[in-house]
């Protein structure tokens, strides 16, 4: 591993408290279907948390199928007409997802929490 992702995945390791994502499956043909599952939203493949002050955090996907190798975070999301600013990404967001080779994180991110890109191993670019 590089020492850019040994650094980043020490970064990781220190910030922010776990957290608890409930998802449900969905099948690879209809990823970019918006679905709303408690307090979370799933926008174009990536699920969203909403946290207060009308913002959202990047988390866990937790289903069966892969990310794609190439993750764009949007700076912001849209929905039922309200934007938010995509402000984290959440505690394992990427956890274990060795398919991804390069991340675009937006200057809107101010936030890694703990484990968001632990044993992404084949991650070449951020």
């Amino acid at each position: 591993m590089s020492p850019f992702l040994r650094l980043l995945s020490c970064a990781a390791l220190l910030l922010a408290a776990p957290l608890s994502v409930s998802s449900q499956d969905t099948s690879a043909d209809d990823l970019t279907k918006v679905i709303e599952v408690d307090n979370y939203v799933r926008i174009d493949g990536l699920w969203y948390k909403f946290k207060e002050g009308n913002q959202v955090r990047v988390v866990s996907r937790k289903t069966e199928h892969a990310y794609p190798e190439h993750i764009v975070i949007p700076d912001a999301i849209t929905y039922k007409g309200v934007k938010y600013p995509v402000t984290s990404i959440g505690n394992g967001a990427f956890y274990y997802a060795q398919e991804i080779k390069s991340i675009r994180i937006p200057s809107t991110i101010k936030e890694i929490e703990h484990f968001s890109f632990y044993n992404c191993t084949n991650l070449e670019e951020v």
